[in-house]
């Protein structure tokens, strides 16, 4: 059996990976929208994109509303 100390720092190291990779498609989609617009998207963007909705549907709701 594993030790419950090593699977939470796994648990731990698996949750940094995720939150980076989201900074960076984050990070991604915001140049791409100031420079292309949602018309150049492409399938990162996308990506970027479909992350942020499933993360953070408020508010990019929100932000959607604003900007109408």
């Amino acid at each position: 059996m594993l030790d419950p100390d090593y699977l939470d720092r796994a648990g731990d190291m698996v949750a940094a990976v995720y939150g980076e990779i989201e900074a960076d498609m984050l990070a991604h989609l915001c140049r791409l929208l100031l420079d292309k617009g949602a018309e150049g998207l492409g399938q990162r963007g996308t990506t970027a994109l479909n992350l942020l909705a499933q993360s953070a549907a408020p508010q990019l709701m929100a932000f959607i509303e604003r900007h109408r």
